[in-house]
């Protein structure tokens, strides 16, 4: 899952397209049978990666780009994929792992992200409120980046309804700059309740929990 989120990364592809291909990736290794043999996890990435490029019809990623980036992502020590036999043997190995992982899932790729519901919400915070708090600058990028992160849970990506979990990152967002505290433009507020999700505090909170831990989990990955 971190190497599709990395190479996704590496090739400028958008966070709702990087988001759907770990989804895919967790999707998979939820259904798959190690009976048939174990898997290659960073074979399954690029090729769900793949499958992400046809399926939002990202023109400028090629198959080529996938498998270069992909191979400089595992081997940044090394020189930058040259050799044209070694290419075409890896570009073959994704394109079969594209094949399992599309059987596997039934070829049942669709994936509704949470990032348009947090924007959508963030919208409604800011009717709700009638001030500028939902265009708060560190509010906005931190929640992003939370619903970034939470790709990496098959929990949040795979069993969590999406705009609960917009919604979530939001809440945690809220929590973590204090906005919420006495005399913070949310003190005394249950504004989730005003963001038309139907959820409860208690979900939210398990959820924000969740993504606090992969936050510090990323955070401290980046700084490696």
């Amino acid at each position: 899952c971190s190497h599709a989120s990395s190479t996704g990364e590496r090739l400028r592809m958008p966070a709702e397209a990087v988001a759907t291909a770990t989804t895919l990736y967790h999707r998979f290794s939820e259904k798959y049978d190690e009976r048939k043999g174990k898997k290659d996890q960073h074979l399954i990435a690029s090729a769900c990666l793949y499958i992400t490029v046809k399926v939002e019809e990202l023109a400028g990623v090629r198959l080529r780009d996938v498998v270069s980036v992909s191979y400089r992502c595992l081997r940044p020590d090394k020189p930058i994929l040259m050799e044209e036999s070694t290419f075409q043997n890896i570009r073959q190995r994704v394109l079969e792992s594209e094949l399992n992982v599309l059987q596997t899932l039934g070829f049942h790729v669709k994936v509704e992200n949470p990032h348009k519901y947090l924007l959508h919400q963030l919208h409604l915070l800011s009717l709700f409120l009638g001030n500028t708090v939902a265009n708060h600058q560190p509010l906005v990028k931190l929640s992003w980046s939370l619903l970034c992160d939470a790709v990496h849970s098959a929990k949040l990506a795979v069993h969590g309804k999406p705009d609960v979990v917009a919604l979530s990152a939001l809440f945690l967002a809220v929590k973590i700059l204090n906005l919420d505290e006495a005399g913070q433009p949310l003190s005394g507020l249950k504004w989730w309740n005003n963001l038309a999700v139907d959820t409860s505090q208690a979900t939210l909170q398990e959820l924000a929990t969740e993504m606090m831990q992969l936050h510090h989990l990323c955070s401290s990955n980046t700084k490696r």
